[in-house]
């Protein structure tokens, strides 16, 4: 399903207002919580509006579990880089998303292109055992999994059908993997953004919560539905 790009800036719009009418006090840390991953959904919807990297919404439809990464380069050489994001998982019983946790990745060689100060970076955790990656403290994914670039753009069908690493990844920054593993220092649980956020560690978000996600956690899951076919921006239909 490719989104117009009215429905495109309807998601946006919708994003930010689930963002900014959140009612009642709440403390600095949790808006602040809200407002990255309100910037980072931003950063995903852009993604999916690039020709030639966007994720197929027949492969987020598949995915056991997604982690979407803000990556910026904070120094020179080796070892300059460090990000954070938000990681969900689909309920294998009822096939519905988590609320999104919290996940941090720093240092490492996602790749950053020379010049390039920042890029966003998609996981698609295609099996139960990549899944592994979130429920255990920290994996090098490039290491202890299969994982490569993804093929972007493709159509239902059978350009996908064939498909069975375990980890797909995606990025906005050009040739970053050239079909190749990566290497990295590893997703780790965000563990201090979740207490804040939701008063559990990121195993229990996403592996035993059973609490609905909060407004703009619900509007993060329905940004997925959308681009994988499975709800319109309307919501009048799934």
């Amino acid at each position: 399903m490719k989104p117009s790009l009215s429905a495109t800036a309807a998601l946006a719009t919708a994003l930010f207002l689930a963002s900014t009418s959140i009612a009642g006090p709440f403390k600095p840390s949790v808006e602040k919580l809200d407002k990255k991953m309100y910037n980072l959904m931003e950063r995903f919807i852009n993604l999916q509006s690039e020709a030639g990297k966007k994720v197929p919404g027949d492969l987020i439809k598949r995915a056991h579990g997604i982690v979407i990464i803000h990556k910026v380069k904070v120094g020179l050489g080796l070892g300059g880089e460090a990000g954070g994001g938000v990681a969900l998982i689909r309920d294998s019983k009822t096939n519905e998303w988590s609320a999104p946790g919290f996940v941090a990745s720093g240092g490492g060689s996602y790749g950053l292109q020379i010049g390039a100060e920042e890029s966003t970076i998609v996981m698609l955790l295609m099996n139960e055992k990549s899944l592994d990656i979130l429920r255990r403290g920290k994996i090098d994914a490039g290491i202890e999994f299969q994982a490569t670039a993804g093929p972007a753009d493709a159509n239902a069908g059978a350009s996908v059908d064939n498909i069975d690493a375990p980890i797909l990844v995606y990025t906005n920054s050009g040739g970053l993997f050239a079909g190749a593993a990566f290497k990295s220092d590893g997703i780790i649980p965000a563990q201090k953004r979740n207490e804040v956020y939701y008063g559990n560690s990121l195993q229990e978000v996403l592996f035993q919560s059973t609490r609905k996600p909060p407004k703009i956690g619900q509007s993060v899951i329905d940004i997925l539905m959308h681009y994988s076919g499975e709800k319109v921006i309307e919501g009048k239909a799934r």
